[in-house]
């Protein structure tokens, strides 16, 4: 479901067939197509045949996928708000400094690896 409001918020449409989904997962289209019967069984998606070319089915949320995806997003949020909350700004802040420090190291060695 967070790939197909992704996909409207970017290109403002509601409609998507499968392989757009799949390329914005990077992943196959049989497994997008499993995981939409799943959604569409639970009225979440809707399946449409596309009207100009019949071989594609697009694909959007409905109204109950949209709130459903709306609540689980905040119920996200508000748990990691929670969670930052109780560490404080200064192991935060710790945190942030040691994890770029560990990107940069990766990166270092990402590239040491290339030159090899």
């Amino acid at each position: 479901m967070s790939a197909i409001n992704k996909l409207e918020r970017l290109h403002n449409s509601s409609n998507y067939r499968i392989s757009n989904i799949a390329d914005s997962l990077h992943v196959s289209s049989p497994a997008i197509s499993r995981t939409i019967k799943t959604l569409e069984n639970k009225g979440y998606v809707e399946r449409n045949m596309d009207k100009l070319n019949r071989r594609n089915t697009l694909v959007r949320l409905t109204e109950n996928g949209t709130a459903v995806f709306e609540n689980e997003c905040n119920q996200i949020y508000c748990f990691m708000n929670n969670v930052v909350n109780q560490m404080g700004e200064e192991k935060l802040n710790e945190l942030f400094l040691l994890s770029n420090e560990l990107l940069e190291n990766v990166e270092k060695e990402i590239k040491s690896r290339e030159k090899d």
